[in-house]
């Protein structure tokens, strides 16, 4: 498991052992979606990086390697777990007309 803070940045890897003569295709999935392109390689040790450059809360959730061996099958790695810990401010829009009183208010749900 890891955490951070919303504005951090994290890479994550995947990474593989090609047999020679075979081909890979490895992508990184979140909660058993793809994220970002996926990486094709004959290299015997092959890696697959992503970057979040500055991390929201939309950004959590369980990530896992996902390699296709060309010819041979599906490997997928045990899941890691990315935490962000932040705040989801969801802006509701409203005109108050010049002049009058405007009274804003914040709830926080910790789940």
């Amino acid at each position: 498991s890891v955490t951070i803070t919303t504005g951090d940045s994290v890479q994550l890897a995947c990474s593989a052992i090609v047999p020679s003569g075979y081909v890979a295709k490895l992508m990184l999935m979140r909660n058993g979606q793809r994220v970002g392109k996926s990486t094709i390689s004959n290299d015997l040790a092959a890696l697959h990086t992503h970057e979040i450059d500055s991390a929201t809360v939309f950004d959590a959730g369980e990530y896992y390697c996902h390699v296709e061996y060309i010819a041979t099958g599906v490997s997928v790695s045990e899941p890691v777990s990315l935490t962000i810990l932040g705040f989801l401010i969801q802006p509701s829009s409203t005109t108050v007309p010049h002049g009058s009183v405007a009274t804003l208010s914040c709830s926080l749900s910790l789940s």
